[in-house]
């Protein structure tokens, strides 16, 4: 394995780590979202922001995030679904079996979800293995699927395994990425920075 474990932070120290990274990858990430589709938003802090910048009509729009689910519940044209289950309240996030049952019988045209590691090796990775589980469980369901995480995250571990570069659709950053790592990453999987 070529990157190294971290510390994961908690979601709200995270919030304001690399934030206007964070807010260019939302607008890229919102701006693939088609109408009429219905779409997974996963418990991250670039997703949340995703969620204030969504402008596609009538989105069917399922999340277990509790942030996603304050900003979009203020949306009168979106059919927001909401995951149920066990809240954890260091990630602001619904998760357990209650939710894997859920997101068994749900289909996705595009899912994003965050990631606290990228690896080449060891792929994709999170802090916990109920987060690895339902990310995971989403991908399975998703005909599409986005990873947002900024380019500190690249090279980096984190505890729990979600999946192989090669399993998503793309992986959206902000455009500071190195460009040795860009292209290094991009022989396995879609860097996305721009639309």
């Amino acid at each position: 394995m070529q990157g190294a474990a971290n510390k994961d932070y908690f979601y709200n120290e995270k919030k304001n780590f690399y934030l206007s990274e964070k807010k260019e990858m939302a607008r890229v990430a919102a701006s693939l979202v088609r109408p009429g589709s219905t779409i997974f938003l996963g418990t991250s802090t670039t997703t949340n922001l995703m969620a204030q910048r969504l402008t596609s009509a009538n989105l069917t729009v399922v999340t277990n995030s509790l942030d996603v689910m304050n900003v979009l519940s203020q949306h009168s044209d979106y059919n927001l679904v909401i995951i149920g289950g066990n809240y954890i309240k260091s990630a602001r996030t619904i998760e357990g079996m209650t939710s894997l049952e859920q997101i068994s019988k749900l289909h996705f045209t595009q899912a994003f979800l965050g990631a606290n590691g990228i690896d080449l090796e060891f792929g994709l990775s999170t802090s916990s293995d109920i987060e690895a589980n339902s990310k995971s469980a989403v991908m399975k369901n998703s005909s599409e699927v986005y990873y947002l995480c900024e380019p500190a995250k690249f090279n980096r571990i984190s505890a729990y395994k979600i999946s192989d570069l090669n399993q998503v659709t793309g992986i959206i950053t902000d455009a500071s990425l190195d460009a040795d790592i860009r292209a290094t990453y991009s022989k396995l999987c879609r860097i996305i920075s721009e639309v």
